[in-house]
C-alpha cells in the first residue's frame, strides 16, 4: 500500500514537472508547422523591410501576410508601375515562394472634394416652388396627327 502510494506521487510529481518545464503548446489552428509559422512571418518581415526601403516608391498603403512560403499583396497604391514594383520586391525576397498581387489601383479623384456653397441669391423663393409640368391640347395638332405637348409653369405654395 505505502509502495503505490510513493508511485501514484512520483508519477503526478512528474506530471507537474513536465507541464511547468515544456509548457503547454499548442499546433496553430491553420494547419502550420511552429517552425513554418515562424518562417513566414520572418518572410512578412523581410518583404515590409524591402518594400519600406525602396527608393523610388513609397508603399505605405500596402499589407503583407504570408502564408507556408506563398505572399499576399494587399492595399492601395496610385499607379499600375507601383503595383508591379511591389510584387517584383516580394517575388526577389528569399523563401517567397509565390505572390498573390492584390493591391488595388487607388481611384482617380476629379472635381472639388467640397461640397459648392449656395448663395441665398441663388435659391428660388423660400416661399413657393416652381414645377414644370407639360400639359396636352387637344386643339393643336402636328403633322403626324399627334397631339402636341407645351411645357407650363405652375407655382405651388409650401
Amino acid at each position: 500500500m505505502r509502495n503505490e502510494k510513493n508511485w501514484v506521487v512520483t508519477g503526478l510529481s512528474l506530471a507537474a514537472a513536465m507541464t511547468t518545464f515544456m509548457g503547454c503548446q499548442t499546433a496553430p489552428k491553420d494547419g502550420r508547422s511552429a517552425g513554418l509559422v515562424k518562417d513566414d512571418k520572418h518572410v512578412t518581415e523581410r518583404v515590409k523591410e524591402s518594400l519600406d526601403s525602396e527608393p523610388v516608391y513609397k508603399f505605405t498603403d500596402v499589407d503583407v501576410k504570408t502564408f507556408a512560403g506563398t505572399v499576399q499583396l494587399s492595399g492601395f497604391v496610385m499607379t499600375q508601375g507601383q503595383k508591379n514594383r511591389a510584387q517584383e520586391i516580394a517575388q526577389h525576397t528569399q523563401a517567397a515562394r509565390e505572390v498573390v498581387n492584390g493591391i488595388t489601383l487607388k481611384p482617380a479623384i476629379t472635381g472639388p472634394t467640397v461640397a459648392p456653397v449656395v448663395s441665398a441669391a441663388s435659391r428660388p423663393n423660400a416661399e413657393t416652388t416652381i414645377y414644370e409640368t407639360t400639359t396636352s391640347s387637344s386643339t393643336t395638332t402636328n403633322s403626324s396627327n399627334q397631339p402636341e405637348t407645351k411645357p407650363t409653369q405652375t407655382t405651388e405654395p409650401k
